[in-house]
């Protein structure tokens, strides 16, 4: 239930909105927990299981679909499914687009090296951030005028700036307790913290496999609690007062625009693209730059500013909307192309 998933709920669920398009979703392991909402809002999801990323029967079975279809255009997110999805495009004549959610998102080398050997093939690669792209097209040698970034987006409108409660203050994570997130970083920031103010809580959202690693890390620090992956997790954005992300890689995070709409100052990494959403001092920190943030929350008006301009920033830039709108531009040049090839 990542940000990559959710960012597909919500654009595909808009390009359904538009009347102009008919999204299907194509899964190549499992279909996953999201699955039933797809399927809700009257989008199909089929299971084509991969057991390598060009085994062929699954790809024969692909390009069936292509064709039962009538499909226009592959857009392939993530890895393996860019691999695999690629080729049945191809075969099939689609046009294609690739999507990279993420710095240096080869777990390998010899992945970097077959993402170099497809990207001939590949009409358009969207990044979500600015770093992102540029990271792409230098690993891969991808020609920088086929990309296009289309940031993610949420609907402003789902999420509520509710009234803090009390006289604390909720510090959240929200995050896969995985390495690349660094949960290390957030429970050190939040031990030193909580020295120096007694009026702080720490809630963990997400799962991973470092979860009991993290909970003996956390025995003897008061007021932190692991909530695991949950589905209801705005109610706990509009609660909060600061959202720590610290990772050490990252393309460009969702939750950092679902908490700053939820008027949640954001503390994070300079890392990917998050210094494209978070100004500094502005709408909220990275941490690199230099921050007391025990100073900050002992200026309720100072936080109180800061969520607000959080919150604007979302509204302004970073809207569903404005997904829709470029993925909608992108699909539209790539099918007026293959309408004038055919």
């Amino acid at each position: 239930m990542g940000g990559v998933e959710k960012r597909l709920l919500y654009i595909l669920k808009k390009l359904k909105e538009s009347g102009r398009y008919e999204p299907h979703v194509v899964c190549i392991h499992s279909k996953g927990p999201l699955a039933p909402f797809f399927e809700e809002a009257g989008i199909p999801v089929h299971l084509i299981k991969f057991n390598s990323r060009f085994d062929p029967r699954a790809i024969f079975r692909m390009v069936r679909l292509l064709r039962e279809l009538g499909a226009d255009v592959v857009h392939t997110h993530m890895y393996r499914p860019g691999v695999s999805g690629a080729v049945a495009a191809r075969i099939y004549g689609a046009k294609l687009v690739g999507n990279v959610h993420n710095m240096e998102h080869w777990d390998n080398r010899r992945q970097l090296f077959v993402d170099r050997l497809f990207n001939p093939l590949r009409d358009v690669v969207v990044g979500v951030s600015q770093a992102v792209v540029r990271d792409f097209c230098r690993r891969t040698s991808f020609p920088h005028e086929r990309t296009k970034v289309v940031y993610n987006g949420v609907d402003v409108s789902e999420f509520e700036c509710g009234p803090k409660k009390g006289n604390g203050f909720l510090c959240l994570c929200v995050s896969r307790l995985v390495p690349q997130k660094r949960l290390d970083r957030v429970v050190e920031l939040f031990s030193r913290l909580r020295e120096k103010m007694a009026n702080l809580s720490l809630f963990i959202i997400g799962g991973g496999p470092l979860l009991d690693e993290l909970k003996e890390m956390t025995e003897g620090i008061a007021d932190v609690r692991f909530l695991g992956e949950r589905l209801d997790v705005n109610r706990y954005y509009s609660a909060a007062d600061v959202l720590f992300l610290l990772s050490e890689k990252e393309g460009f995070a969702n939750v950092i625009l679902e908490a700053m709409a939820s008027c949640v100052v954001p503390v994070v990494t300079d890392v990917g693209g998050n210094k494209e959403v978070v100004e500094h001092g502005k709408c909220g920190f990275l941490v690199e730059k230099g921050v007391c943030l025990s100073r900050v929350f002992l200026i309720p008006a100072y936080l109180k500013k800061l969520s607000i301009n959080a919150r604007s920033k979302v509204e302004r830039d970073f809207t569903l909307e404005n997904m829709f709108r470029m993925t909608d531009k992108i699909y539209g040049l790539l099918l007026h192309a293959r309408t004038r090839a055919v």
